[in-house]
């Protein structure tokens, strides 16, 4: 294998400027940016059971995937203490680690440039920003690990001996069967594993000996426990009938999605909201940046872009079952790691040719203005949430920051105490998104606040108080204003009303 030219030293400097940058970016206010809400209570409340010993287990209709991120969880919240910003360690240090990760096992094999790109393009994707810093889903687990298995894979075809082969089978194996226990859609990383295995008698080599059979099969059992669990995801959440829309309106929705996937876009909209001009023109940059990724010379680039081709097939098989498959939502961007991991992959491996600088180029931008967006907004700004349609959707109210950027459900809690002097409270809200106070109340243990997901009315025994987004509220609620929360850029987010009690 030809090797390549290292980096001129002189380019170093660039490396003291970035790393800090985006460390920043992925680890300033974790616990707070975006605001904690709705599912990550969920998970927060697995982990903080996990290291406390106590049984826990995941509610049927979510068993498609295992407790390993509750674990994970668990584990930070045994070193660093439970909180919101220990929670969020883990998936961000996922991202960080995974992308050094991905670019040593580049520089190591002789592709130093392809590994700086690969590292920035990991963690520079605003998908890898926003959905690094929430545990509301395990994906950033697997986007980095589907990118780690896809490495090791063509490392193992490189591989000089048999041992070093085995031991970079089962690591790809290893890879790509804990990314399933993160989310049942890293299947696409397997499948596109398999694809090229079929097409690249080089990488396929590795596989017909006894270890490297062995390592397969070690990889596939992971799959066991989710496969038992299937049947019971599908009795608790049965399959999602076809939508009324005509299948070219739901196609051209998919395709808006799969887009913003790549772009970045569709997790900035999540997140932050977004314009129909910033949309058009990361449109506009996503089919460059793909068109600009579709002439691979080597096998790594042609897997990538094998990869995102069976993506993009298979993810609406994939969730037909029980999700609406066309992407019609804003929040289904969370999906969009099967995009983000093999297109920062095609971007790596682009031949370094004119049009090839020219695609690395486009995707630093349109990635990079997406991450410093979304880091703006979680610095200075607030928005009003405009839906929760794909196209002109969002931001998500419940992501929002918080004004002196401290994480709402803890403040909900000792505002509401505070007020009530020293007797029992009460939070009441009819909005999930306030429904992650619940990690604060388990982390006190004292049931000195309590919380109800419902009718915006007292708890008999309680001083009792109402959380309502200060913007269109579903129920009408009236009492005594103990505070009203703010965003950075000053306007008004949520009240905190105190209700008739006790």
């Amino acid at each position: 294998m030809t090797r390549r030219r290292p980096l001129p030293p002189g380019r170093w400097w660039l490396a003291l400027v970035a790393i800090p940058s985006l460390l920043a970016l992925h680890l300033g206010w974790l616990g707070a940016a975006p605001n904690p809400a709705g599912d990550e209570g969920n998970w927060a409340l697995l982990g903080l059971a996990a290291s406390r010993g106590e049984a826990f287990a995941l509610p049927p209709e979510a068993r498609f995937v295992t407790t390993l991120f509750a674990r994970c969880i668990g584990w930070s919240f045994q070193l660093l203490g439970p909180s919101w910003a220990s929670a969020r360690i883990v998936p961000a240090l996922a991202v960080v680690l995974g992308a050094a990760g991905l670019g040593a096992a580049l520089a190591t094999a002789g592709r130093p440039r392809e590994g700086a790109v690969l590292a920035l393009a990991v963690a520079l994707h605003p998908w890898g920003v926003a959905w690094g810093r929430t545990v509301s889903v395990p994906y950033a687990l697997p986007y980095v690990l589907t990118l780690l298995g896809a490495v090791a894979l063509w490392r193992a075809s490189l591989a000089p001996s048999r041992s070093r082969a085995f031991g970079w089978c089962l690591g790809a194996s290893q890879a790509l069967g804990l990314a399933l226990q993160g989310s049942p859609l890293a299947l696409t990383a397997a499948l596109a594993g398999c694809v090229t295995l079929a097409l690249e008698p080089s990488w396929r080599r590795p596989w017909k000996t006894p270890e490297g059979a062995l390592a397969a099969l070690l990889g596939a059992l992971h799959a066991l426990p989710l496969a038992l669990s299937a049947a019971t995801v599908q009795h608790a959440s049965p399959p999602v009938g076809a939508p009324p829309e005509p299948l070219l309106a739901r196609l051209a929705s998919y395709a808006n999605g799969a887009l913003g996937g790549v772009s970045g876009e569709a997790t900035v909209r999540h997140f932050a909201g977004s314009h129909r001009a910033a949309w058009a023109l990361s449109t506009l940059a996503a089919l460059g940046l793909l068109g600009g990724v579709l002439r691979p010379r080597d096998p790594l680039g042609r897997h990538a872009l094998r990869w995102l081709g069976v993506s993009a097939l298979t993810l609406p098989a994939l969730l037909y079952s029980t999700r609406a498959w066309h992407l019609p939502t804003v929040d289904t961007d969370r999906y969009a790691f099967v995009f983000a991991a093999p297109m920062a992959l095609c971007v790596a491996c682009v031949p370094w040719d004119p049009r090839g600088r020219a695609a690395v180029a486009l995707a630093a931008l349109l990635w990079g203005a997406g991450s410093l967006r979304l880091a703006a907004h979680f610095a200075f700004g607030g928005a009003p949430d405009r839906g929760l349609s794909a196209w002109d959707g969002g931001p998500y109210r419940g992501w929002q920051p918080l004004e002196g950027h401290l994480p709402l459900p803890d403040t909900l809690r000792e505002a509401a105490l505070d007020d009530a002097r020293g007797l029992p409270v009460a939070l009441v809200y009819d909005d999930y998104a306030f429904h992650a106070v619940r990690f604060p109340n388990a982390v006190a243990g004292d049931h000195r606040a309590t919380h109800r997901l419902g009718a915006l009315a007292p708890v008999p025994g309680r001083r009792s108080y109402a959380v309502t987004f200060t913007a269109a509220p579903s129920q009408p609620v009236t009492g005594r204003i103990v505070r009203i929360f703010r965003h950075p850029d000053g306007s008004p987010w949520c009240a905190l009303r105190a209700l008739e009690g006790l």
